[in-house]
């Protein structure tokens, strides 16, 4: 389940099996962060995990080695959010890996088990050894986006989206002067990409500039003729609402 307290948002996995016992143990664990804070729970549920691997090291090692298949064999998942953006994809498998704290669901671009497996395994290991950054550059995510409209009176809409789609241009084509030009202030380029396509594939609308960090949008959004400006809440360089302020 996700869960998203004071602008941070996190993934976790349930021990639960059963679909009530599940439900309660994710709402203890939201009551949880509300009351102790995410640098607690986090801790906490880190040790757990670590005393969890200690007791069953007698397991076989394809449930213990990540660089195994057989460890993300158990693992895949279909994930019918991804169809939008190819054909089939909702037979497709995914999979959500997990390294130093941060996680990503990732599409793996087969619907034949061993070989997604083999794609899982590969993608964790570019993870392990060249960072995060590396592999969200060479591998497609896909990602749940909530958008911060307002806090009174509250409004917030969700959408998935998937990095590697096709990308359109951002610049503003000739003859279509009339649409509504929207901006995107986001660091990760990945989702920059993908949200300017997304745009533009919307009737009326168009990306007309992106901006990595907000000391560039600050500085360049008010030479453009923007009439929404999106802006990510955790940028590189500075919050996304001191950006807005």
């Amino acid at each position: 389940m996700k869960i998203q307290h004071f602008g941070i948002r996190k993934t976790f996995s349930l021990r639960a099996i059963d679909q009530k016992q599940a439900a309660t143990e994710a709402c203890g664990l939201y009551k949880a962060i509300v009351n102790q804070g995410w640098e607690t729970v986090i801790a906490e549920r880190m040790e757990k995990t670590a005393e969890a691997g200690a007791a069953t090291n007698g397991v076989a090692s394809a449930t213990r080695n990540r660089n195994d298949v057989g460890y993300w064999t158990q693992r895949l998942i279909h994930r019918k959010y991804t169809e939008t953006f190819r054909p089939n994809a909702e037979r497709e498998f995914s999979v959500r890996v997990e390294h130093a704290g941060t996680s990503y669901y990732f599409p793996l671009g087969s619907d034949k088990e061993k070989d997604a497996a083999k794609n899982a395994a590969r993608i964790y290991r570019v993870v392990q050894s060249q960072g995060w950054d590396s592999a969200c550059k060479r591998f497609p995510r896909e990602l749940s986006v909530a958008f911060r409209w307002s806090d009174n009176p509250l409004a917030w809409t969700y959408t998935t989206v998937l990095t590697g789609s096709p990308i359109i241009s951002a610049k503003e084509p000739a003859g279509q002067l009339d649409k509504f030009k929207v901006g995107i202030v986001e660091s990760d380029p990945g989702l920059r990409d993908v949200l300017a396509w997304c745009i533009n594939q919307q009737q009326g609308c168009r990306c007309i500039e992106t901006f990595a960090n907000g000391a560039a949008a600050l500085a360049e959004a008010r030479r453009h003729p923007i009439d929404l400006l999106l802006v990510s809440q955790n940028l590189a360089d500075k919050s996304g609402i001191a950006c807005l302020n």
